[in-house]
């Protein structure tokens, strides 16, 4: 990996250090979508809605 010599908050860039490791887009997307599935929608979820405004 080649480090930046300007940071994001000068840039307005974000790296994507996983995708600078190899790993396809595919294959990182599909990780996220599994991640958001398991925190929020499967059934060991650790996401609770009680109401609109709390969860």
């Amino acid at each position: 990996m080649v480090p930046w010599t300007k940071g994001a908050s000068e840039t307005g860039e974000y790296r994507n250090l996983i995708l600078e490791a190899g790993y396809s887009q595919a294959n990182i997307d599909a990780k996220l979508e599994k991640a958001y599935y398991d925190f929020f929608e499967g059934p060991n979820r650790v996401y609770f809605e009680v109401e609109d405004s709390l969860a």
